[in-house]
């Protein structure tokens, strides 16, 4: 089995490669996820015993930060590691949970990257996010009888036919698998389905509504605003949607001149070709990197370069409009502003996101729009009817606290795991 699966990602990895390359994926830390020297994980570990968390994206992150602090408070003896793939889950965990884990970058599947990692992290539990199953991983760890556990699991109809299709791979290794935490019953069906043993399924709920207030307590005039401007912040925005949320700014401006504009792009790296996006609409823009507190604005628009300050932005805004929903596909992450009891407008596509949408649409919570024309309409009623704004941003943050709890529940699944 494992020579076989060898072949396959390999076959797999060489017709990715030129994907990893346009995307600018492969980075200088590539190699390490060979199994390359693990010298820092077995010199920090010592002789306590190790929990491995394992989060693919920023979005993953987030979501298994409050469960990680919660571990490491429960188990102050034991060493965390967090493995991620991407350079900016890589750069966000190290600034959210340094002091409290090591971060690392996750194996590729090979027999022998994997054995490499586990040699070296010698983990007691393994803990992966949104049920990432890796074959050769999986296989491996529970040859070694380390529990193996899935947290904040979920399974889209699409990724769930996926799984399907090659059901021969991965069939076998669900159903050595120790816990799945799922985010609700019908993804706890599914999983079952895929082979997974129906007394290791458990429904917890969405670690993404254990939202935590941010450390950070802004003011406007922090970052350059005056007190009585309305900032509209465009978060996690995709290729194409900046040009569109400037074009309504420019066009709200005449009657709302005390409106200001922030564009978080979901991708850091396009924050200089954003910048010069908003000069070629007539604006002057400001790198966030570059805003020194205090330094005014003066009608500028921010451009956000910089990996996990968005969260503490949201705060000061008056609307926010969630990208990757009116270009892009899947949608992004709405729970945090909705938190803070802001007013969230999407485009038509949060497929990633479909039952939090679908939740917060049925409580009005949430303002939907399909295009250009319907987004500067919401906005600008929005801003003319500042009553009807808040009370969606209080009908959001109310859904979510009803749906909060996951943490506690799946942190009493791992401590079963943990203390044995």
């Amino acid at each position: 089995m494992s020579i076989f699966y060898d072949l396959i990602f390999l076959l797999g990895m060489i017709v990715y490669l030129p994907v990893l390359l346009l995307r600018r994926k492969w980075h200088r830390d590539f190699f390490t996820r060979f199994g390359r020297p693990l010298d820092a994980l077995r010199r920090g570990q010592g002789n306590a015993p190790t929990i491995w968390f394992h989060a693919v994206s920023v979005g993953e992150v987030m979501a298994v930060t409050h469960l990680i602090e919660m571990v490491h408070r429960q188990n102050p003896g034991h060493f965390l590691v967090l493995s991620t793939v991407t350079t900016t889950g890589h750069a966000l965990a190290q600034a959210r949970l340094r002091g409290i884990c090591e971060v690392c970058y996750a194996p590729l599947d090979f027999g022998f990257a994997v054995r490499a990692y586990i040699n070296a992290i010698r983990p007691r539990v393994y803990v992966s996010a949104e049920t990432e199953i890796w074959p050769n991983l999986i296989s491996h760890l529970t040859a070694r009888s380390v529990p193996v556990v899935i947290c904040n699991g979920r399974l889209t109809p699409k990724s769930f036919r996926s799984y399907q299709r090659f059901g021969f791979l991965f069939r076998p290794v669900i159903a050595k698998m120790d816990a799945f935490c799922m985010q609700t019953e019908q993804e706890a069906g599914r999983i079952q389905d895929l082979g997974a043993r129906p007394e290791s399924v458990s429904v917890t709920g969405n670690l993404k509504f254990d939202i935590a207030q941010t450390g950070a307590d802004l003011a406007l005039p922090d970052i350059g605003f005056h007190e009585n401007d309305q900032v509209w912040i465009a978060g996690s925005t995709h290729p194409g949607e900046e040009d569109i949320v400037l074009s309504v700014y420019k066009r709200l401006l005449p009657r709302f001149p005390l409106l200001r504009l922030v564009i978080a792009p979901r991708h850091v790296e396009r924050a200089d070709g954003i910048a010069q996006l908003v000069r070629g609409h007539g604006f002057e823009a400001r790198l966030f990197s570059e805003n020194k507190p205090g330094r005014p604005l003066d009608g500028a628009v921010l451009v956000v370069n910089t990996i996990g300050d968005l969260r503490s932005l949201y705060p000061l805004a008056r609307i926010v409009f969630m990208g990757k929903s009116l270009l892009g596909k899947g949608g992004q992450n709405i729970l945090e502003p909705a938190f803070y009891g802001k007013p969230v407008l999407v485009g038509p596509n949060m497929q990633n996101f479909q039952s939090i949408t679908d939740q917060l649409l049925q409580d009005k919570g949430l303002v939907q729009v399909n295009n250009k024309e319907e987004l500067l309409s919401a906005v600008e009623r929005l801003l003319a009817n500042p009553d009807e704004a808040k009370q969606i941003g209080e009908k959001a943050r109310a859904m979510i606290c009803r749906h909060q709890g996951a943490t506690q529940k799946t942190v009493e699944i791992l401590q079963k795991f943990i203390s044995s």
